[in-house]
């Protein structure tokens, strides 16, 4: 969520984060607890000079984004803003945990971010388990904002 320029991350429970981590792919299961993956977060953090006290918030804006919680676009800033790095040192982490990381992973995060994004547009907002679903406002889904305008030459703005 930003607030002005910062970024903040909700708090998640043991329990929130477990069933989170049940609807997950295999492959992002996997990846999650993986040796290659620490490998990756500590080689890449080493190369971009990232301090030593630094690298665990590195791991966790990845875990976030395996898990669901923080999109791929927003990784860059989150970094920045929680490790204080520079915008340039968190682009270059940022690049190469894109390469090395999501990249080999480039399905399952797409399908895992398309879901949440069906579930908006078809007006379902659920809670990060899965659990409670509740309606959105119907004066607030895009399709009935489109069918206000009356454009048939408008795309929509996702």
């Amino acid at each position: 969520f930003f607030f002005g320029r910062m970024m903040y991350m909700k708090q998640y429970t043991e329990e929130e984060l477990s069933g989170i981590y049940e609807n997950l792919s295999e492959n992002l299961k996997e990846a999650l607890f993986s040796t290659a993956t620490s490998r990756n977060i500590l080689n890449t953090c080493k190369r971009n000079d990232v301090p030593n006290e630094n690298i665990g918030d590195v791991a966790e804006a990845v875990g976030y984004v395996l898990l669901g919680l923080l999109p791929p676009e927003e990784l860059e800033i989150f970094i920045s803003q929680k490790t204080g790095l520079s915008p340039e040192v968190s682009k270059d982490v940022v690049r190469e945990i894109a390469r090395f990381i999501l990249f080999p992973l480039k399905d399952e995060i797409a399908n895992l971010y398309d879901i949440t994004k069906k579930d908006k547009a078809e007006g379902i907002e659920k809670s990060p388990s899965g659990v409670g679903a509740k309606k959105i406002p119907e004066e607030n889904t895009r399709e009935n904002v489109i069918a206000e305008n009356n454009d048939l030459y408008r795309e929509p703005i996702e």
